[in-house]
């Protein structure tokens, strides 16, 4: 898994997934990056409400704990 720093989250990500964090870092999008290059989520920093927002997400689950560490769930090999 890769790990990345957003807003107050270390976000776990499956290896399988690229990542880009933009706009002024407020939005995280991860994106499968091997046939289909598909967004698969959009994740936005709430800075006034210190919170993490799911914008969208697709072909994967998360879940996070009390140490503010988001993990993201994926299977590349499954078919959907």
């Amino acid at each position: 898994m890769n790990h990345y720093h957003f807003g107050k989250y270390t976000v776990h990500v499956h290896s399988a997934l690229s990542v880009f964090i933009g706009n002024d870092g407020t939005e995280l999008i991860i994106y499968n990056d091997k046939d289909d290059y598909a967004v698969v989520a959009v994740f936005r920093w709430v800075s006034e409400k210190q919170i993490l927002r799911v914008v969208n997400k697709w072909r994967l689950t998360f879940e996070h704990d009390s140490q503010n560490n988001v993990f993201i769930h994926y299977d590349p090999d499954y078919r959907y």
